[in-house]
């Protein structure tokens, strides 16, 4: 609960992320609830090296209902990084 009331803090106001320039990865599934949906791409809009890695048919947890994908786009992320 803690560290919800902190993320609550934050507000809806991502601009602050702007600055963020390191490469950033999302990964989120086709099915993931609207709410993830609508921050992760309102963070997507502000930060200027941000990419999404969408897993088709599978919910917020597709580290669990798909690992190797997701495995394998993290792997290609860093590899493509470095």
């Amino acid at each position: 609960m803690r560290e919800l009331r902190v993320i609550d803090g934050h507000g809806p106001d991502v601009s602050t992320y702007a600055s963020v320039t390191t490469p950033t990865l999302f990964l989120q599934g086709s099915r993931t609830a609207q709410h993830h949906v609508v921050a992760t791409e309102a963070l997507r809009a502000v930060m200027p090296d941000a990419r999404l890695v969408e897993f088709a048919g599978h919910e917020h947890f597709a580290h669990v209902t798909t690992p190797t994908a997701v495995a394998d786009a993290i792997a290609e992320f860093l590899t493509a990084v470095r």
